[in-house]
């Protein structure tokens, strides 16, 4: 983006730092939860377009990684984020993708984060930089949604895809992966705005980038302003050299207990739990309204079901819809550890609100003895 070269501070990569870790525990299509899922001690992975010491920052998600890193030019690096790389490439825009070839690597991962607008010829480029990924390697792409053309223009950052003089052209990221599942697997985001808790806190943002024409780091998601695609690359076809089907030796079978034991069991305890759902209030209120009066015990209830409403609205669903989304990830503890993150930012950022509003709430409250009875006798 244009803008004057005043160095890349210490300060500065902190606070990015501080961005990585959130959106990767927040986002789980950020290229920081994407390079996290290639962590392993054989694993090279290469980051096109590595300014602001990029490989840096993706280094502390992927510590068993080996990185390399390719550009135009030196864009906003420190030493410590070229000291993150194995190779550290610079190569001319025009020959660029040619160059990188030559270099003969071949990549368990690729990122292409915001790069695809800046190129000329994407299509020819994407072709070759694919073919720089070993079998079953994936590719990152992300890029300004094509609608992005219509977004505001603002004064520092890119919202408006016209706000980046260096931008060629809105890429069809679309048409792209119609033609690019011959290669392998492709799943993709048009407008990604990531979940409920970015979502929530970006749209509270967008005041402020209205009147100011400043973008924050969560102002893209409010407006879904990134394409996102993963491909993977799909692995070869499993003859050897002479046509022949290779022995593949079946997984070996383990028996499978029986699942009468365990629904038996989940069925005594929730019957259980039930029971005493029941049987707790019959035995406890009687004596609580005794002990406390009517007049306490009227109160306590009031507003226990206020507290009820706000309960529910904390909740927000997610006993129903987190059961479903963790069924669907089966043992993928990463995927797990992200969403248990994710709901109990949500639940956070929902009690905040809730508290927060409790207090502007309080005088709609119908006027009756509960409501005297806490503010107290009229001032004279």
């Amino acid at each position: 983006m244009s803008r004057d070269d005043q160095g890349y501070s210490t300060y500065k990569g902190r606070i990015r730092e501080w961005i990585s870790h959130a959106k990767r525990r927040m986002d789980s299509k950020s290229k920081y939860a994407f390079v996290a899922s290639l962590n392993r001690s054989d694993a090279v992975v290469l980051d096109v377009g590595c300014g602001f010491d990029s490989v840096r920052k993706l280094k502390q998600h992927a510590p068993l990684v080996t990185f390399d890193g390719a550009d135009i030019q030196s864009y906003y690096m420190t030493e410590e984020g070229i000291k993150a790389m194995r190779n550290y490439w610079i190569f001319p825009a025009e020959q660029f993708v040619e160059e990188l070839s030559a270099c003969g690597e071949q990549y368990d991962g690729i990122i292409l984060s915001h790069v695809i607008e800046h190129v000329a010829h994407p299509h020819e480029f994407l072709d070759k930089t694919i073919g720089l990924l070993k079998e079953g390697g994936k590719l990152y792409l992300s890029t300004p949604t094509v609608k992005s053309t219509d977004f505001p223009s603002v004064k520092k950052g890119c919202l408006n895809f016209f706000d980046d003089p260096t931008h060629t052209a809105p890429f069809p990221i679309e048409t792209w992966i119609a033609s690019a599942s011959t290669y392998g697997n492709v799943t993709w985001t048009p407008r990604h705005r990531g979940g409920l808790v970015i979502r929530l806190a970006a749209w509270c943002t967008w005041p402020y980038t209205m009147l100011t024409r400043r973008i924050t780091p969560l102002t893209w998601y409010a407006f879904g302003f990134e394409s996102i695609a993963v491909l993977e690359r799909k692995l070869s076809d499993t003859r050897n050299p002479v046509g022949q089907m290779k022995s593949i030796e079946p997984a070996p079978v383990t028996s499978l207990p029986s699942g009468k034991e365990p629904v038996s069991g989940n069925l005594v305890a929730n019957g259980i739990l039930q029971f005493l759902h029941y049987v707790f209030p019959i035995v406890t209120l009687p004596y609580v309204g005794h002990v406390v009066g009517s007049e306490s015990f009227g109160i306590i209830n009031y507003f226990s079901v206020l507290v009820g409403y706000f309960t529910l609205f904390v909740l927000y669903g997610f006993d129903f819809s987190g059961t479903r989304a963790v069924a669907q990830m089966g043992g993928d503890s990463q995927a797990l550890g992200r969403y248990f993150n994710q709901v109990q930012s949500a639940k956070l950022l929902l009690l905040l609100v809730a508290g927060v509003s409790t207090p502007f709430l309080f005088p709609c409250f119908p006027k009756g003895p509960i409501t005297r009875k806490l503010h107290g006798p009229p001032l004279a």
